[in-house]
Order: C-alpha cells, then sequence, then structure tokens
C-alpha cells in the first residue's frame, strides 16, 4: 500500500490536471478504460470475470476531462488501461509516457485502418471511430487480445462474450436496413462521418473538430440555405452539447431540435445498443430530400 501511494504521489508531477474538480474514479478494478464506448466493450468482454471501470465518469465530456489524483490511483491499480486516442481525451501522452503505466496502456484507435481525415480550416482525423460498428468490433478484437494476456483461465469465456456483442453489432447493421441510405441530417457537431459511412448517408453541420467552436457568419448562412434547400426538419444537438446556436436555427427555419447521441456518455437505463437502435430510428424519421 505505502508504495503504491508513492507511485501515484510521484505521478502527479508527470500527469496533468490532477486539481480538476468533478466525480472520482474511486472504485479499484483490473480494467480501466478512457470512457464510456470502451466501458460497454470491456464490460462485454469481461463479464463477470474481471472488474471494469470508467475514468470519465456519465455525463462528463471526454475531451475536457482532466485527470484527479484518484484516477491516477485507479490507473495505478489497473491490470490493462484502454484509450480511444485521435484527440479524444487529453490525457493520453501522459499515460502513454508514464513509466509505470505504459505497459498496460493500449490506445485502441492505433488497430484501425480506414479511418476518416477531416480536411478545412484544420485538417483532423474524426475521433468518434466506435460509431461504426465494424470498427468497434475491431476495436473489440485489439482489447479482447490484452484481456486475455491477463486472465488467460477465461480465455475461451471472453472470445465467446465477444462474439455474442459482434452478433448484436451486426444485428444493428440489419435493423438499419436501408432506410438511412442517401438521407442529409443537420447536426449541431461533426461527430457522425463513420455512422455516414457505414449506413449511406450524409450531415451538415455547425462545428467541426470543437462541438462549442462559434461558426462564422458565413458558415452559419450555408448551413440555413442547406436546410432549406434540402427540405431537412430536424435538427440534431447532442446531450452534452451548448445548444444556443441550435435554438436560433430552430428559431430561423422552423425545424425541431432532437437529441442525437455520440455515444460518449450513457443515461442509467440505456446501454450501447439501445441508444444506437434509438439513432438509428431517429435518423430515419427525420426528413430530407
Amino acid at each position: 500500500m505505502k508504495r503504491r501511494i508513492e507511485l501515484a504521489l510521484a505521478a502527479i508531477g508527470i500527469l496533468l490536471g490532477l486539481a480538476a474538480c468533478g466525480p472520482a474514479t474511486s472504485v479499484q478494478a483490473d480494467v480501466v478504460v478512457s470512457f464510456y464506448p470502451y466501458e460497454y466493450l470491456a464490460k462485454r468482454i469481461c463479464g463477470d470475470k474481471l472488474k471494469v471501470a470508467s475514468i470519465v465518469p456519465k455525463g462528463a465530456e471526454p475531451h475536457d476531462f482532466e485527470l484527479k489524483t484518484s484516477d491516477v490511483m485507479a490507473l495505478y491499480d489497473a491490470k490493462a488501461i484502454f484509450l480511444n486516442g485521435l484527440n479524444m481525451e487529453n490525457f493520453v501522452e501522459s499515460v502513454k509516457e508514464d513509466v509505470n503505466l505504459k505497459d498496460k496502456t493500449y490506445v485502441l484507435s492505433e488497430a484501425l485502418d480506414n479511418l476518416i481525415e477531416v480536411h478545412g480550416k484544420t485538417t483532423y482525423v474524426d475521433t468518434h471511430v466506435w460509431l461504426d460498428t465494424d470498427q468497434y468490433a475491431k476495436m473489440g478484437e485489439a482489447m479482447l487480445g490484452k484481456i486475455v494476456s491477463i486472465s488467460p483461465e477465461n480465455e475461451a469465456y471472453f472470445r465467446r462474450n465477444l462474439s455474442l456483442l459482434e452478433q448484436d453489432l451486426n444485428e444493428l447493421e440489419d435493423y438499419a436496413g436501408g432506410r438511412l441510405v442517401g438521407k442529409t441530417i443537420a447536426v449541431a457537431h461533426d461527430a457522425f462521418r463513420y455512422m455516414c459511412r457505414q449506413f449511406g448517408f450524409s450531415e451538415i453541420y455547425i462545428n467541426g473538430f470543437s462541438p462549442d467552436e462559434e461558426p462564422t457568419a458565413e458558415a452559419l448562412q450555408a448551413l440555413l440555405d442547406a436546410i432549406k434547400e434540402k427540405g431537412i426538419d430536424t435538427l440534431f444537438v447532442e446531450e452534452l452539447g451548448t445548444r444556443d446556436i441550435a435554438e436560433y436555427i430552430a428559431e430561423v427555419t422552423g425545424v425541431k431540435i432532437e437529441v442525437l447521441s455520440p455515444l460518449e456518455t450513457i443515461e442509467d437505463g440505456e446501454d450501447f445498443l439501445s441508444v444506437y437502435r434509438g439513432n438509428i430510428d431517429k435518423i430515419a424519421e427525420a426528413k430530407s430530400r
């Protein structure tokens, strides 16, 4: 115990943002992930054999979350740590560079190819890879290998659990069918490119990389024109995003505002699959031409 405390205290000089306020990761766990999609993935694979915890709590924005001392303690206790990368979590490099953490830290986006690069005022890779169910399954395969390495006696159990999850993800594709093909949706934040590519629809958006960035007057007018031209009746916002500009657009154009979840967080009583199905239904019901 004394050694663990000493290591965590030493990490204060290495990891960033430990003085941040907010809920803490107090539970000790075998597997620690950064935020919700990976918590769901890890829990589906681990079942009741390993304990899983998420650093970013429900209702918090992963982009902005800063590690606290209690989070560092959880990282030191873990046998495996899974992160998204791609500028999603601002603490990725600090964790990877910590000599006591780097050998058990895995950035799951590094297991993927065919990532979407966005070119504009700034060029970046779209971070929302878990919204492509095929990419999500690939990250599950990468996670499986590391989980098996820390609990090899449960390998068959873990493999079966991942197989069952992959069946569920395939069923999401079947559930969407062709209902989304050719549609255009309006969103507050450019977060759904992977869904667009997978299911054959397109998006127009207010904000690009940053969900809270103020759009230029020209960009805002272009969005208003596109809503009118394409007969769009719904503007989708995120559960964690601000709505001021969306409400202005709704007032000017008459569109209704609905929540479309990028699944960065979750509400009680929901899970990844149920929210994803809800997203499919909302996109299918939204009008465009």
